[in-house]
Formats: structure tokens, sequence, C-alpha cells
């Protein structure tokens, strides 16, 4: 992980802008199309799990998304990501750099 501690810790807000509400059938229906089977990100928390509690997080996440656009500000880690390295399939030498590129693995 890199380190960042040199880097000055600004807290950023975005102006509230008008925005329609979130309702709690569009968290659901969003939950739903979550894919299976990808790595999840620096949180831990695969799609699964969060399909498999949906009935719990749908009021959650449509309160929380609401109240972030009408506070416009974010929690800081919706903008974390890892960053991991995979080997690009039918590469002749994975000696080679090239063999190879970065993901960024987000939370979802």
């Amino acid at each position: 992980m890199a380190n960042l501690n040199d880097i000055s810790q600004q807290e950023q807000s975005t102006p509230p802008a008008s925005f329609p509400q979130v309702t709690e059938d569009e968290v659901a229906n969003t939950i739903s199309s979550l894919p299976n089977k990808k790595a999840p990100g620096p949180d831990g928390i695969p799609n699964e799990l969060i399909r498999l509690l949906k009935p719990l997080f749908i009021p959650i996440l449509a309160n929380l998304y609401n109240l972030c656009f009408t506070q416009g500000q974010y929690p800081i880690e919706w903008k974390e990501a890892q960053t991991v390295i995979i080997r690009e399939a039918a590469k002749d030498d994975y000696a080679n750099p090239n063999a190879y590129g970065p993901i960024a693995l987000l939370n979802t």
C-alpha cells in the first residue's frame, strides 16, 4: 500500500446540488444487479453478502445516499481502491512486465 503521509489531508466537500431522492426500489434493483464472483474491494465485503442481506441494506443505503446528496459529503471509504496486478491471458513470456496489468478493486 502506498504511504501518503506526506500529503496534507484536506476535507473535501461537494456543494449540495439538487438531485431526485434515491428510492428503495432503485437500491433494491442495483443490489440485485451486482455481479457474482467478483473480487471485493478494500472493505472485503463480497457482492454475494450484500445480496444476501439485501432486506437489511435497502433502507440503510437509500437513506445514506440521500443524506450524501443533500449534505454534499461522502464517506472517505467510497474513494478507496486497492490496485492489484494480474497476469494477462495468453502471453508468451510471464517474465516480461508487459504480461501483467493492473486492476483497481473498489468497495461496492
